[in-house]
């Protein structure tokens, strides 16, 4: 299978500052990638730094941009502001020009850059793993780790991932060649034969050879994640839920969910400015309060029942049930207030129900699920 020299997630790459590209608050570089096609290339990103007294060190993210956009400045103040130093990356050898995201992709091109793509967008599967977008994208993520490592302000011990939609998928290659203490996909999943966003693609010969080679949901067992935080909307409509819940079942290490009612597909807000997301990484690399773990669903009785153990103190609980079949993309999603006895919530399960979780509120306001429970 795939895999990526380790030592660039430890060792810095060489890196050069592009003053010219800086944005407000953040260094603009271009650092070391993979080889492409015989040649060196070069990855542009955005590096910022929080505030931090002297001899303190702070601890890192890594932000890995989805689908249409470039290296996003914004993303990395967001973080800055939280007291994480932060990078973000281009994945596509270019530079974020005008406008970092839609619609002015695509975005310039710099002449030391690899592959274009997302997907299968210029994916070419005829070339050598090693020359093919994934490969690059992912060695363009764990290169910017190593390159955090090396910062005197940052903590090398608490360096964490995020990723928007695609940026998901890179994340997911990624984390079998790091140590990661938290990840946090924001909508993308593995099993993308499955989701809605690839299944015709996957159908095309050329589709078929990407998925063998590229598709997350065989990368998943061997991921080096401790901690894991699942987020999106119930009804999204790239990645699906079938192939999401199959990816969060397989991925080893521990496992939090937020289905999050109303939560769009989309970088800015929705994707990268959920209370959930900073309150996680700061559990795993801040010693933080965690949000609640849910346990997989039951039932006894005619009622659906998950626990949280101590994990965290919940306010409010709900049932979400679809009618819909495992199998449908598109379900109808009914909700129903549950009753909290402890640490665990019940409600009654409807003799209609085919798929149902719960969803709670802690005392922050934050809200994590369940795994889903199913029937046929």
């Amino acid at each position: 299978m795939i895999q990526w020299p380790e030592t660039w997630t430890e060792t810095a790459p060489e890196a050069w500052r592009a003053p010219e590209l800086d944005a407000e608050g953040v260094e603009a570089f271009f650092y070391e990638g993979a080889p492409y096609r015989g040649r060196p290339t070069r990855v542009f990103a955005y590096v910022g730094m929080p505030r931090t007294a002297p001899g303190e060190t702070a601890p890192a993210m890594v932000l890995v941009p989805g689908g249409g956009a470039s290296a996003l400045a914004k993303w990395v103040r967001l973080w800055n502001d939280k007291g994480y130093a932060a990078v973000c990356m281009d994945v596509c050898g270019c530079t974020p020009g005008a406008n970092p995201v839609w619609p002015e992709w695509p975005h310039p091109r710099h002449p030391h850059g690899g592959p274009a793509g997302w997907g299968f967008v210029n994916s070419s599967p005829g070339d050598p793993p090693e020359d093919q977008w994934a490969y690059h994208a992912a060695a363009a993520v764990l290169r910017a780790r190593g390159l955090l490592r090396a910062q005197p302000a940052v903590d090398a011990g608490r360096i964490g991932i995020t990723g928007v939609s695609w940026g998901s998928v890179t994340l997911l290659w990624a984390a079998v060649s790091a140590d990661w203490p938290c990840a946090i996909p924001v909508y993308g999943c593995g099993f993308l034969g499955d989701s809605p966003l690839m299944r015709e693609k996957s159908r095309t010969p050329e589709g078929r050879r990407w998925i063998d080679l590229w598709d997350p949901g065989a990368f998943l067992p061997r991921a080096r994640v401790r901690n894991w935080l699942w987020i999106s909307g119930p009804g999204d409509q790239a990645f699906g839920l079938d192939a999401r819940r199959r990816s969060y079942r397989v991925a080893p290490g521990a496992r939090w969910l937020s289905l999050k009612p109303g939560m769009i597909h989309a970088h800015g807000g929705p994707g990268e400015d959920q209370p959930e997301i900073f309150a996680f990484a700061d559990a795993c690399l801040r010693g933080g309060r965690p949000m609640p773990r849910l346990g997989d669903p039951f039932t006894a009785d005619g009622r659906a029942w998950a626990g949280w153990g101590l994990s965290g103190e919940v306010r409010s609980a709900e049932l979400a049930w679809s009618p819909e079949r495992e199998t449908d993309d598109e379900r109808n999603w009914f909700r129903a207030p549950a009753e909290i006895d402890g640490t665990a919530a019940s409600a009654a399960l409807p003799d209609s129900a085919r798929m149902w979780y719960f969803h709670v509120r802690d005392a922050a306001g934050l809200e994590a699920s369940s795994p889903h429970g199913s029937r046929t």
